[in-house]
């Protein structure tokens, strides 16, 4: 698997403005890293993420979203979207 950020800077990209991840359980492999080093202009002000579990999300990805001052905004089902003021 790629990195996102390679992803990202390969198809040459000054910033992202929002993110959707649904990878089937491998949130936290492709998010965190991806969170952890980016840039500050790769830092989507939203991000749409497929829940863990009825009760809540990836733990990585939580921890993340909290460090960097995301804000739980809404959920479906499946979903739980963020939004970050930047």
């Amino acid at each position: 698997m790629r990195p996102l950020l390679s992803i990202v800077q390969d198809v040459g990209l000054h910033r992202v403005d929002s993110l959707k991840i649904d990878i089937k359980g491998h949130e936290d492999a492709a998010l965190v890293p991806f969170l952890q080093l980016a840039p500050e202009a790769y830092l989507p002000s939203r991000i749409v993420i497929e829940r863990a579990s009825p009760a809540g999300d990836y733990p990585g990805c939580a921890a993340e979203f909290e460090r960097l001052g995301y804000k739980l905004i809404g959920r479906t089902p499946n979903n739980s979207m963020y939004e970050r003021k930047g």
